[in-house]
């Protein structure tokens, strides 16, 4: 089969011939009809490869302190051959799809073979022509939900997450703040949940397309009228919830900008990679309160859960990431969500 792998060492991408997969017991095999492009995600983790050992250091300063530790604990000769194999080894691209069902493993229960489902994860969901996917990671595909919009799963389940730890209520007040992929999709969402969005980005063609689904204010960082905007729409009060969907893993800034925007005691909740860089004087006057949402939900990192396929009790936990995919299949089929408006580009 083919799968798109890319060398970690010269950031080369190819088209290469892999063995198709085995299914797994806790899982099932499926043949993909189209799989989603990020250009957020992926075209961060390609960039990342191209750069040179140092550039990947400074990029990555995680893996170096795991380099490090192991260093200290194996030695120089052991952790050097571990970094070369792993820089070696091609990487697979891709985390969102589409396909049908073509085997089912012995401990999967509720679909069959041919049926269509969306999947997700990193490492599973690849841009490949089939795919291995966990018990967890995939979700049946409503009847008349088209395959291109259903390839959007996990950045609907992103997006929803988000939304959920926002924790509001309708006719809440939400800020936006970046309107890529993930933050249109939080902005559609949240206009179906009703509440009244501001959606902040750079580019005037992201503002334009929040505008045509429901923001009330779409505007530039910058706009000498945004304040008298957010205040008028808000009765003066400030936003009720901010979602940092934007990507600043160099700079905490965003969290310094919203503050002037938001309600005593609002909820700031970081869906993308924004650096934590907060002025504890600001917070604390207002009292703001600033939540992270990991990802697609409950269950996310969790190797029980998302490689064993153990449920958590709905009782106890009600969304989980499973149960975020399968909201957002909801939707889709309900007609509430626009996706194809977020595509520019297809690919054979």
């Amino acid at each position: 089969m083919k799968i798109v792998v890319q060398n970690f060492k010269t950031g080369k991408i190819s088209v290469a011939n892999a063995p198709r997969p085995a299914v797994p017991d806790n899982g099932i095999l499926v043949r993909t009809s189209a799989s989603l492009i990020s250009a957020g995600t992926d075209r961060a983790v390609v960039s990342l490869a191209k750069k040179g050992y140092v550039g990947k250091a400074l990029a990555r300063p995680d893996l170096v302190r795991r380099v490090l530790r192991k260093v200290k604990n194996d030695g120089l000769a052991s952790a050097f051959k571990a970094v070369r194999n792993v820089i070696a080894e091609p990487k697979t691209l891709g985390y969102s799809l589409v396909g049908e069902v073509l085997s089912v493993g012995a401990n999967v229960e509720g679909t069959s073979v041919g049926d269509r489902v969306a999947c997700a994860g990193a490492g599973h969901a690849n841009h490949a022509e089939v795919t291995a996917i966990p018990g967890n990671l995939f979700v049946p595909v409503p009847a008349g939900v088209a395959d291109e919009d259903a390839a959007y799963v996990t950045l609907g389940a992103i997006a929803m997450h988000g939304v959920r730890q926002a924790d509001q209520q309708f006719g809440a007040s939400v800020m936006i703040v970046g309107l890529g992929l993930v933050g249109q999709i939080t902005l559609q969402l949240c206009r179906a949940a009703g509440y009244k969005v501001v959606g902040l980005d750079l580019d005037e063609a992201k503002l334009e397309l929040a505008r045509k689904h429901g923001a009330m204010v779409a505007a530039k960082p910058d706009d000498p009228a945004l304040a008298a905007r957010v205040s008028a729409m808000t009765d003066g009060f400030g936003v009720d919830a901010v979602l940092l969907t934007a990507g600043s893993r160099d700079s905490g800034a965003l969290f310094e900008m919203i503050v002037p925007y938001c309600r005593d005691r609002a909820r700031v909740v970081v869906v993308g990679d924004v650096k934590m860089d907060i002025s504890r004087n600001d917070y604390f006057k207002k009292e703001l309160e600033i939540v992270q949402s990991r990802s697609y939900g409950p269950g996310r990192y969790d190797p029980a859960y998302e490689e064993k396929g153990r449920d958590y009790p709905i009782g106890y936990v009600r969304w989980t990431e499973r149960r975020n995919m399968a909201a957002f299949m909801d939707m889709l089929a309900a007609g509430v969500l626009d996706m194809q408006a977020l595509i520019t580009h297809r690919f054979p």
